[in-house]
């Protein structure tokens, strides 16, 4: 834990994920044993952290039924099933917000360039 937060702060440090490393710092917490020992541990999560990592989890869940989606599509032999999806996606500001949550998630922020709704 110590090594990752020398790295973290290296990474701070070079300006890199700034807002990442802040939530990381969120999570640990200083600790020491009976030994004189000192060092870090993540802290324990809270109910509203489980929480928030589920929805989370479920927007990536919804938002992979597009690349399924997709995929069936191509195997029925639609001829640009991209156009057909983001048709319905341009549409509908729920599955934009959707998009936008599942992205960030996974990625750690949102892509302009692949997010043009």
């Amino acid at each position: 834990m110590v090594a990752m937060l020398k790295f973290a702060n290296f990474i701070k440090e070079r300006n890199y994920a700034r807002e990442d490393l802040e939530n990381f710092r969120e999570l640990i917490e200083p600790m020491e044993n009976y030994h004189g020992w000192q060092g870090y541990r993540l802290k324990p999560l809270k109910e509203s952290d489980r929480v928030t990592h589920r929805c989370k989890i479920l927007m990536s869940f919804t938002w992979q039924c597009r690349d399924y989606l997709l995929r069936v599509l191509e195997e029925q032999g639609v001829a640009n099933p991209g156009q057909v999806v983001n048709t319905y996606i341009k549409a509908s500001p729920v599955i934009q917000a959707v998009s936008y949550l599942a992205n960030e998630h996974k990625h750690a922020g949102i892509d302009p360039k692949m997010q043009r709704w």
